[in-house]
């Protein structure tokens, strides 16, 4: 059954690529003169709308193309923030049936990758290569240029009346929650990012009686806080929700505390910086843009053979966290997901760094040099984030 699938769609790929034939010759003859490329936006992924169009818009307005560089876009699956695509400007969308199998077709060919806007490596050894989203800019850029999405007078104050109904004043510093939950997209399987809104609540309770107000944001409809307080806000539950609040809250906000989900990426967008808790994705921190994401909390591995959780070093070795759901994982090892005490210091950790500027960033990566060195063998990243310094010390024996 599978290999006749695989015959029918290979059969109507041919078929889409002789009738785009005259595109195709087009795009190539014509690259001396504009060099036309392909890029896809998965609309249905809310961390690709957030970050691939913003990422482009920065590297194009920091004058990173020239003019006859032209870029056609198209977008894939069904739209996770409506808003968000709206207020888009200097992005052209193209139909997916045109565009998606020209880019499939220059994707076989690797002199016909520059017709692809993705970030492409390269395995030499096996003649291969993975192709990624454009997550990632110059920092400078995203400072200095900052959100491209605009808020009109009329949507602040519409923003501002609906915070205001929920206990929140403008003049309020809000710390954002979020997690993500088994329940994202009805999913089959239990992703390794994903991780409990619980284990927030106390951190939650302690920026409300510190003079912030909480609101835990995400469209999952899973464990609703039931908490009693007029400073803490389950945004996940109101019954006003819409794409246009996800991203004005988000605007808002001095910090942002999450799992890794898209909701970091409403916070890279409106330039709020992160703290990501429950991170396990070793692999892929090079997409994040890390002026944006100063701290990091990281899951354990725990062995049940050896009765101990292994250090990053064994982890590292034997790529157990590239993957990307549990039953991946050896049967011996479990996955642990950050405590709520964890969390909780981190928490005060990024109100000391961003509230109180008492946090030295540079000190802290300095005693953890030795791990990141240790990081770079096996993931050849420069990046100037740190694991919570409270974390870090407490699991020494893990880190070297």
């Amino acid at each position: 059954m599978l290999y006749n699938k695989k015959i029918f769609l290979n059969l109507i790929f041919i078929f889409q690529i002789v009738l785009l034939a005259p595109i195709i010759l087009l795009i190539i003859l014509i690259w001396p003169f504009f060099k036309i490329r392909i890029g896809i936006i998965k609309f249905y992924r809310l961390g690709s709308i957030c970050l691939v169009p913003e990422i482009f818009l920065c590297d194009k307005k920091a004058g990173k193309y020239k003019k006859n560089e032209i870029f056609l876009w198209c977008g894939l699956g069904k739209i996770k923030n409506n808003y968000l695509i709206g207020k888009l400007k200097g992005i052209l969308f193209f139909p997916g049936f045109i565009l998606y199998p020209i880019r499939n077709f220059f994707l076989k060919f690797k002199y016909m990758h520059r017709h692809i806007y993705c970030q492409i490596k390269y395995d030499v050894k096996k003649k291969a290569f993975k192709t990624y989203e454009k997550l990632k800019t110059d920092q400078r850029f995203l400072k200095k240029y900052g959100p491209f999405v605009k808020f009109t007078q009329i949507e602040i104050k519409k923003g501002e009346d609906y915070l205001e109904k929920n206990f929140i004043k403008s003049n309020d510093n809000i710390i954002l929650f979020g997690s993500r939950s088994p329940i994202y997209e009805n999913e089959k399987y239990i992703s390794i990012r994903n991780s409990s809104i619980k284990t927030q609540i106390k951190s939650m309770e302690y920026v409300a009686n510190n003079n912030f107000k909480a609101i835990r944001m995400g469209r999952d409809k899973i464990d609703r806080l039931n908490i009693n307080s007029k400073k803490i806000f389950d945004y996940t539950f109101s019954e006003s929700q819409s794409d246009f609040l996800d991203i004005f809250i988000a605007s808002r906000a001095k910090f942002m505390v999450a799992g890794v989900t898209g909701l970091n990426e409403l916070a890279t967008v409106m330039r709020v910086p992160k703290l990501v808790v429950d991170f396990a994705n070793f692999n892929i921190i090079n997409n994040w843009n890390e002026d944006y994401t100063p701290i990091l909390l990281p899951k354990k591995v725990f062995s049940k053979s050896l009765n101990r959780h292994l250090s990053y070093r064994e982890i590292f070795e034997k790529k157990l966290l590239d993957i990307a759901t549990v039953d991946q994982l050896p049967k011996d090892c479990q996955l642990i997901d950050n405590s709520e005490d964890e969390i909780l210091d981190a928490t005060k950790e990024m109100i000391d760094l961003i509230i109180h500027h008492n946090l030295n960033l540079n000190y802290e990566y300095k005693k953890q040099i030795f791990f990141w060195k240790l990081f770079s063998k096996f993931y050849p990243e420069n990046l100037k984030i740190i694991i919570s310094p409270n974390f870090f010390k407490n699991n020494n024996d893990l880190f070297i």
